[in-house]
């Protein structure tokens, strides 16, 4: 009975325990980056696409492809895409981010050799 009663209060003060705890967690959404054009899409030999986002707020883009190169001038990414000599098509992330601290994800895609 002693053991009974002793896991009893153990129980019950285990559970006062965690059940008073105060959650004051918030979620705060990123901001989005709105964007408004998205031309990423390149046949086989590469070539030459642009993302374009509606802020005034200089833009800082990044990704892991070894197949893109990125550049920025103002609100403009221009991306540059070198040829797919494979007959698969690829595609990779390129992040957006602005100086105020909104962000954005564009996929470029590359078709293969047909």
């Amino acid at each position: 009975m002693k053991k009974i009663f002793s896991f009893l209060v153990l129980l019950t003060g285990m559970t006062m325990v965690t059940s008073c705890s105060k959650n004051d967690a918030t979620y705060t959404a990123p901001e989005i980056l709105p964007i408004t054009v998205a031309d990423v899409l390149f046949g086989a030999g590469g070539g030459d696409g642009s993302i374009v986002a509606n802020t005034t707020s200089s833009l800082i883009a990044t990704t892991n492809a070894s197949w893109l190169t990125l550049k920025t001038n103002g609100n403009t990414v221009t991306v540059t895409s070198q040829a797919n000599t494979s007959l698969e098509a690829r595609s990779a992330k390129i992040i957006v981010s602005a100086a105020d601290g909104a962000t954005a994800s564009v996929v470029a895609t590359q078709h293969g050799l047909l």
